[in-house]
């Protein structure tokens, strides 16, 4: 870890103080977030709701096509050449198991090719719904980080084509001391766009 000034003025000697005097600095500048809610988000109607979701066998046997019989052993200790192999002999059965599973709400997290299923009913449940924002481009089909970046930076170069400035910042909405700079910008971006 490089070294810093502490409020003295010298600089740290070991990685404790660094880290001790960035905490320090850090807890000082950090703002409560006074139990602020966030913004309403618009109401929407929903045509059709996800109440429940049917593993056919159809489903599974579409799942087992999609795994690679290369890949290591999963938790199951079932080799997925295995599986590949076996899927006319097994994919009735993984149906019924795993719509057991699911009515009886026991899911095991080791069970990654109903995971899939589900993750799949509920995307396809939230694409045929139209509950996806079109500047959604995380785990949909032929979007992904790449498509976002590609989008952005369309509307950055359309901007500046424009003679408008463009003001870009990054945040790791993941760190939770985070939270009150997220209320500030929001607010900041309301007062931006009013402007």
């Amino acid at each position: 870890m490089q070294r810093v000034t502490k409020l003295n003025g010298e600089l740290s000697t070991n990685d404790n103080e660094t880290a001790n005097t960035m905490n320090t600095f850090f807890s000082s500048v950090f703002s409560s977030d006074n139990n602020c809610d966030p913004p309403p988000l618009a109401e929407k109607v929903y045509p059709q709701t996800l109440n429940s979701i049917e593993i056919t066998e159809e489903k599974v046997a579409k799942a087992i096509r999609a795994t690679n019989p290369n890949k290591a052993p999963g938790p199951d200790n079932l080799h997925p050449k295995f599986i590949v192999e076996t899927r006319d002999s097994i994919t009735k059965p993984l149906s019924v198991i795993f719509n057991k599973s699911i009515d009886e709400s026991t899911l095991p997290t080791s069970w990654k090719m109903t995971n899939r299923i589900i993750r799949n009913e509920i995307v396809a449940h939230m694409e045929d719904n139209q509950l996806f924002s079109n500047d959604q481009h995380g785990f949909r089909q032929g979007k992904s980080c790449t498509t976002q970046l590609l989008e952005t930076m369309e509307i950055w170069y359309s901007s500046l084509d424009e003679g408008h400035n463009v003001d870009v910042i990054y945040m790791d909405f993941s760190k939770a001391s985070i939270r009150s700079a997220i209320d500030y910008l929001l607010q900041v971006g309301k007062i931006w766009d009013s402007w």
